[in-house]
């Protein structure tokens, strides 16, 4: 599985360092085939990776999961029209206008809340179940996985880390 992480800024976020967690120990155990981490706006990140960082410019040579982790991230990666399967790490921390929302469920994007109560709060506002639930990235590469397999077409049971 190729994977792919789109974050606005490689500046030493706490985000980035569970991202690197979570693509570190997959490309350990190989339960993925290669990882891309792809930014806007460029800084110093303070460990090693075992993936590349590229620049968001370099996205129209893509393909595989792409994961949005901001709105800013998703309205840009809605625009390739590469072959990927588009997901979105929502948060309601994120304070994204309800409209914006709205806009990412009508490209059918797939949505995967941080929180329970991130979930909850999706619902809340679009009727539409979140594909899972993923704190601090736990578990997102197989919720992921589980869509492309199609075990998660049903969203009635979400999938949620332990």
């Amino acid at each position: 599985m190729n994977i792919g992480i789109y974050v606005d800024s490689l500046a030493g976020t706490e985000k980035l360092e569970h991202i690197n967690n979570v693509i570190s120990n997959a490309i350990d155990n190989k339960s993925i085939n290669d990882a891309s981490v792809f930014y806007d706006d460029v800084g110093y990140v303070p460990f090693k990776t075992k993936y590349g960082m590229f620049n968001s410019a370099d996205m129209w040579n893509f393909s595989g999961n792409l994961l949005a982790t901001s709105f800013a991230t998703v309205n840009k990666a809605i625009s390739i029209v590469n072959n990927i399967n588009l997901f979105y790490y929502y948060s309601v921390s994120q304070k994204i206008k309800v409209l914006n929302l709205l806009k990412i469920l009508e490209n059918k994007i797939e949505i995967i809340c941080h929180t329970e109560e991130d979930a909850k709060e999706l619902y809340r506002i679009s009727g539409k179940r979140a594909l899972g639930i993923s704190h601090n990235f736990k578990d997102i590469l197989e919720i992921m996985k589980g869509y492309n397999d199609g075990r998660t077409n049903n969203n009635t049971n979400v999938y949620r880390s332990e």
